[in-house]
Formats: C-alpha cells, sequence, structure tokens
C-alpha cells in the first residue's frame, strides 16, 4: 500500500516536470509576460517561440521553424510561414474547405465567428463546420475514415495522430512550408490539473495543503464523506498509466515493448485502492473535486497542477482534401491570426502563435496563464504508437478485473503488458 501510495504522489499531486526524449522548448513572446496594468510588457524584441533541439522529425514529432532573426514584433504567421495557393477565378467560383470539431457550444459560437472573419477576408472560400459532441466524435471520424468522406480538416488529439498520419490519412505540412514538420498544429496549450470546491473543507475546519501525501489527502477524503457524505473523485485511465511512467522516466509504450511491469502494477494498485474505498468516485459527480484541464477552469475552485504541458487540440488536413493549400490557410489563420485574439482570448488554451500581449487578461485568464508559464519550458510532445486506442480498451477490461477482486494487480499487470505488446507489435505489422 505505501508503494501506491509514493506513486499518486508522483502522479497526480506533485508538479515535477521530467524531461522527456521528445520536448521542445517553448519561449513565447509572453514567457517572461508582465501584466500590461504592473509594468509596460517589452514588444520590441522579437522571441524565439519554439526553439527544437531534441525532437525527432517523424511522426510522433511536431518542429515549428524559428523566426528570422531580423523580423520587428510578433506574429504568429511570421513563424509559420506563408502558404501559396490559387484562389477562385471568380466570386461564382467558390471553393468549398469542410471542418470537423467536437467543440462545445460556447466554442461553437467563437469557432463560427472566426470562420465568417476568414470567409470576409476569402470571399471564394466556403468553410462548412461539422460539429459532433466529444463522445461521439472518434466514432464519426473512424465511420468517415471507413467511408472515404473525411473531412479535408479534423480536430486532432495526440492520441490518434498517429494512428491517422501512419494510415495515411493525413498530409505532413512540409508540403506547405518547408522546416515545417508534423501532421498537425496547435490552438492552444493546456495543463491537466485538480480543482476543489476549498468552501466545503473550511466548513468542516480542514485543509489541504499546497504539498501533501497520499496519506493527507486519502485521510481528508475519507472525513469528508463520513461528515458530509460527499465523495473523492478520481482520474485514472491510460493518460494517468502514461503520467506514472513519464514520473519514473520512462514510457509506457517502451515499458510493454520491454515486459516491464512496474508502473502498470502500480497503476492497478491504485485501481484496487480506489475500490476498496466506499469515499472515492469514478467520476466528478457530486464531488467535493473535480478533474479537469486549465482551459477548463472553474474560476470558484482553488486548482493543483498535477500533468505536464500539452497541447489544447491539433488541425490536421486529410489527405483526401481537394484544396489542401486553402485547408492549411485557414489553419494557419485559426492558429495564428491576431485578428482571433480577442475573439478567442484563452478559450482554447493559452495561445500557441497568437499575440496576447494588447489585450489585458482576466483574473481566470492569469490564472490560466500562470498555471502553464509554471510548468517550465518544457513540454512534452511524443505522440502514442499505433494502436494505443485499443492498449486504452484493454486497460479498462483490466481494471474491471481489479476492482471486482477477479485479478490482483500483479496478475492484471503481467497480463496487461502481454497483450499490450501484441497489439502495438501488430498494429506495426510486425506479427
Amino acid at each position: 500500500m505505501k508503494k501506491s501510495f509514493a506513486l499518486i504522489v508522483l502522479a497526480i499531486v506533485l508538479c515535477i516536470i521530467f524531461p522527456s526524449c521528445h520536448t521542445i522548448y517553448i519561449s513565447t513572446p509572453y514567457s517572461e509576460y508582465v501584466y500590461p496594468e504592473e509594468e509596460e510588457a517589452a514588444a520590441d524584441t522579437p522571441e524565439t517561440l519554439m526553439h527544437d533541439e531534441d525532437v525527432l522529425e517523424s511522426v510522433e514529432s511536431i518542429h515549428i521553424p524559428l523566426p528570422d532573426e531580423s523580423s520587428e514584433g510578433f506574429t504568429g504567421s511570421e513563424l509559420l510561414g506563408t502558404v501559396s495557393y490559387s484562389g477562385p477565378e471568380s466570386d461564382e467560383d467558390e471553393i468549398t474547405i469542410s471542418i470537423s470539431l467536437w467543440e462545445t457550444e460556447e466554442r461553437r459560437a467563437l469557432m463560427n465567428e472566426a470562420i465568417a472573419l476568414y470567409e470576409a477576408e476569402h470571399p471564394g472560400v466556403k468553410i462548412i463546420p461539422d460539429y459532433v459532441d466529444f463522445s461521439g466524435y472518434w466514432g464519426n471520424i473512424s465511420a468517415d475514415a471507413a467511408g472515404g468522406k473525411l473531412s479535408d480538416i479534423i480536430e486532432m488529439d495526440r492520441a490518434h495522430i498517429s494512428q491517422f498520419s501512419e494510415r495515411g490519412l493525413l498530409y505532413d505540412f512540409t508540403r506547405f512550408i518547408s522546416g515545417l514538420y508534423g501532421y498537425g498544429l496547435p490552438i492552444g496549450l493546456k495543463a491537466d490539473v485538480m480543482q476543489y470546491d476549498e468552501s466545503i473543507l473550511e466548513d468542516l475546519g480542514l485543509v489541504l495543503p499546497e504539498a501533501f501525501t497520499f496519506e493527507d489527502f486519502s485521510a481528508i477524503s475519507r472525513e469528508i464523506y463520513d461528515r458530509t457524505g460527499i465523495k473523492t473523485a478520481t482520474s485514472l485511465s491510460l493518460d494517468f498509466l502514461e503520467a506514472i511512467s513519464s514520473r519514473r522516466g520512462r514510457s509506457i509504450y517502451s515499458e510493454i515493448m520491454n515486459e516491464e511491469t512496474d508502473s502498470t502494477e502500480a497503476y492497478f494498485s491504485l485501481v484496487k485502492t480506489v475500490a476498496e474505498n466506499p469515499f472515492y468516485a469514478y467520476s466528478n459527480d457530486e464531488t467535493w473535486n473535480t478533474f479537469t484541464d486549465t482551459a477548463n477552469l472553474n474560476p470558484a475552485y482553488r486548482t493543483i497542477c498535477f500533468s505536464d504541458m500539452g497541447f489544447y487540440s491539433l488541425f490536421s488536413i486529410t489527405s483526401s482534401s481537394e484544396h489542401p493549400d486553402v485547408a492549411m490557410d485557414f489553419i494557419i489563420y485559426l492558429v495564428s491570426s491576431d485578428v482571433l485574439t480577442p475573439v478567442f482570448r484563452f478559450s482554447f488554451g493559452v495561445p500557441v502563435f497568437r499575440d496576447i500581449r494588447d489585450i489585458t487578461l482576466t483574473e481566470d485568464e492569469k490564472e490560466q496563464l500562470d498555471l502553464i508559464l509554471s510548468l517550465g519550458s518544457q513540454m512534452s510532445i511524443a505522440m502514442p504508437p499505433n494502436g494505443n486506442r485499443e492498449v486504452s480498451r484493454l486497460l479498462s477490461s483490466y481494471s474491471a478485473l481489479v476492482r471486482e477482486g477477479s485479478i490482483s494487480p500483479e496478475e492484471a499487470a503481467d497480463e496487461f503488458i502481454a497483450e499490450a505488446k501484441e497489439i502495438l507489435l501488430r498494429a506495426r505489422n510486425v506479427i
């Protein structure tokens, strides 16, 4: 049990950033951001957006080219380069670009506004959004891929981009801009966090310290439940297993291929611990705490960060697009145009390419920015290998067996690793 306590401290509570073998270094124009009301932000010195030293130029990495050292000021489009495409010959010849998105209602309104602004600047281009709730999004995308009906642009996440690119379904961005490696461009930065209702603790005379052990966390959770009936949310998934592995200086996928079970055994031990204690819940419903990300903060709650920095989402161009250059132009506009800075603000995470120095941040936006900048300058961009979704389903199956007591954490780890290795090898066409 003490082993699981120590690991959950590393995996959830402590915000310690370990360098990855696939990292990029971020130095945005606001890495040393000073809030305008406190001191005028320096805008004359061009900053390097991303300095790439260790990233492998492959399907598993995203490489953003450096800006021209002679450039003055900052705009994302300068960093991304310029895409040339042949527009329609007249207003009657309209180019239509479709884009698949999973956004919430609030973000759909913002995206529609961005589309309208782009169309106003490009009267011969029509952008058709296809919104699907995230719960059904990837099922729809898979069906579209099977039927050869993919949109020109797909909102992508790190769990799927390797699979789609390896299947030849996405364009490599080198086609559009020399030196721009990868299959997607990010719109914003985020990190996973735990938020909690401090008033519940205050009413009970409890305090959750800035740094605490799992024993402290468990004791507080038990007391809250005993006195109020309110449970504690947990977040157990493949992402969580990846976090345990990375905080041991490893990769869960290399552990699977090397048939190492330490991280997986620790994970299943946590699953067992949660199952054995009635004050734990498997969701955020009616709990005193919740697991979310910095792009979806509840300003009324206190926040504790427990992950490395990551992308809010990526935008990719499908290889079946009839107008890939136009699609690329729209993606660059979407992720980098400063026209969209006052529209999007921080709704899609902390902007990667858009300059925020000319807007006054709200207190909520300051918190979001501070949390991202507190993570330091390193961000892992390693993409999971093909087959990771099947591995995720396998992990859920064994977690259910551990919860019901049909199998021990040690047995689950051994069997999971063996089957997961077969999945990854099969996905790579090795077996």
